[in-house]
């Protein structure tokens, strides 16, 4: 088995009650880091070339974090992880 095959059975396995309280703290703080770059670099420079650069990909499949603009998953990822970090 791959190590993907190994990483996808163990997050499907995984229940909430099976994270220590710890890990879910963690997980917690991460994520509003996250949203707290992401809601600071909304309007800089990299972030908003970057949703330039999606309205010329336009696809129904992903949404820009904080907009109604849609693109392609990776065209997403790469703006919405600009905007994160």
């Amino acid at each position: 088995m791959d190590l993907a095959s190994e990483l996808s059975e163990y997050a499907v396995s995984l229940h909430y009650a099976d994270l220590s309280g710890h890990a879910v703290h963690t997980a917690k703080q991460r994520l509003i880091d996250s949203l707290g770059c992401g809601l600071g670099a909304f309007a800089a420079v990299p972030v908003r070339n970057g949703r330039a650069f999606a309205r010329a990909h336009p696809s129904a499949a992903s949404t820009i974090l904080g907009t109604t603009q849609t693109t392609t998953p990776d065209v997403a990822a790469f703006v919405n992880g600009t905007m994160v970090r």
